[in-house]
C-alpha cells in the first residue's frame, strides 16, 4: 500500500511539472510572437508613412515644374509669371547650396526650424497645391512672409488645410474643397539660383513610429530658364532628378 501511494505521489508531481513545463514554453513562444507581430506593424507603418511622404514630394514636384512651365511659356506672350518669380525672388545664392548639404540629414527636426542652428530658415517655401495657378502669387507660401505655417510634423509630413472663412488655425478640416493652408509639417523645399538653371531641394523630416532618430525622404532636381531655346528648356527639365532616402 505504501508503495502503490507513493507511485500515486510521483506520478501527481510529475503531472504538475509537465503542465508548469509546457506553460513556460507557451508562453514563450507567446512572447516570441507577439514581438514578431510588432516588428511588423513597426515595419507596415514605417513603409506607409515613407509611400506617404514620397506622394507629398512628388505633388510637389509636379506643381513646382507646371509653375515653370507656365514661367517659360509666358515669355513669348511678353508678361511675366507671378508665381515662378516669387520662387526665384527667394532663391539662395550657390554659395549657399554647399551649406544646405552640410545640414542634411538634420540631427533632429528641430533643427530646422530653429534660426540659430538654420540661417536659411526664412526662405523654406512650399506650394499650395489645392490653389495652384500659373500666375497666381498666392500659390507659393515662404517662412519669410509666413514662418507660423511652417511646423514639425505631428505624424507624417503633410500639408493641413482650411476652408477660406475659417480663420482659426487649430480649427483643421478634413473638407477636400478646402483650399486656405494653414500647415505645411515636416515638409518644404529651397531653390539655389546657378545663374541660367534653379535647383530645387525638396526636404521633408519626421519620426517614425518608436525611434527618436529623424527620418527623412528629399528629392533635387534642376530646371533651366530662358535665354536657352525652349526645346532645350523642355529637355533639360528631364535631367538631374535624384531622390535619396535616410532612416
Amino acid at each position: 500500500m505504501r508503495q502503490l501511494a507513493n507511485s500515486r505521489n510521483s506520478r501527481h508531481g510529475d503531472t504538475f511539472v509537465e503542465v508548469c513545463f509546457a506553460l513556460a514554453i507557451f508562453s514563450f513562444l507567446a512572447v516570441i510572437a507577439i514581438s514578431s507581430m510588432n516588428k511588423n506593424l513597426v515595419s507596415v507603418q514605417s513603409t506607409l508613412e515613407s509611400e506617404v511622404t514620397r506622394s507629398e514630394i512628388d505633388a510637389q514636384t509636379e506643381a513646382i515644374r507646371f509653375i515653370h512651365e507656365a514661367y517659360v511659356g509666358s515669355l513669348s506672350s511678353g508678361y511675366i509669371n507671378n508665381t515662378w518669380t516669387n520662387i526665384t525672388e527667394n532663391a539662395l545664392k550657390p554659395s549657399e547650396a554647399s551649406n544646405l548639404d552640410k545640414m542634411w540629414p538634420p540631427q533632429t527636426c528641430g533643427d530646422i526650424y530653429d534660426s540659430s542652428k538654420n540661417p536659411y530658415k526664412s526662405k523654406m517655401m512650399i506650394i499650395n497645391t489645392r490653389a495652384l495657378s500659373e500666375d497666381d502669387g498666392n500659390s507659393v507660401v515662404s517662412a519669410g512672409n509666413s514662418n507660423e505655417i511652417f511646423t514639425e510634423a505631428v505624424i507624417i509630413p503633410r500639408l493641413i488645410y482650411n476652408n477660406q472663412d475659417d480663420t482659426a488655425l487649430n480649427s483643421l478640416t478634413t473638407d477636400p474643397d478646402a483650399d486656405l493652408l494653414s500647415k505645411s509639417e515636416g515638409i518644404w523645399f529651397y531653390a539655389v539660383d546657378g545663374g541660367d538653371f534653379y535647383d530645387i531641394y525638396l526636404q521633408s523630416c519626421w519620426y517614425a513610429t518608436e525611434s527618436p532618430t529623424p527620418r527623412t525622404v528629399d528629392t533635387v532636381f534642376r530646371l533651366y530658364n530662358p535665354p536657352q531655346p525652349v526645346s532645350s528648356v523642355n529637355h533639360h527639365n528631364n535631367l538631374n532628378h535624384e531622390t535619396r532616402q535616410a532612416c
